[in-house]
């Protein structure tokens, strides 16, 4: 959206992240939420966005986690993880799925 913010997630995203994770990281899809992330540029700072954590479910923004309701900056270049607990246990966790910000060409 032009100025405005744009909702990130399962519903409104419909079978994208289905498709980025195939068949063997099904099992996370439940980890993203209907309204997982709010993006929105930043005025005055072109490349440059804020993310917005709606989810109980945490991500790594760059090196930064992001638990419910925080609010990162990211740039073009930077990485979105969104991560789980492992099988391992709860303290040990796992990405299952890594996006890159990219300019639009």
């Amino acid at each position: 959206t032009s100025g405005g913010s744009m909702p990130f997630g399962r519903q409104h995203q419909v079978g994208f992240f289905e498709d980025l994770l195939e068949e063997a990281g099904q099992r996370y899809i439940q980890c993203i939420s209907r309204t997982h992330l709010e993006v929105w540029p930043s005025p005055g700072a072109p490349n440059v966005f804020h993310i917005k954590n709606h989810s109980r479910n945490p991500v790594v923004l760059n090196e930064q986690n992001l638990l419910q309701d925080d609010v990162g900056i990211v740039r073009i270049g930077g990485r979105l993880r969104f991560i789980a607990a492992g099988q391992d246990g709860p303290h040990i966790t796992v990405v299952y799925l890594t996006l890159t910000v990219q300019q639009l060409p």
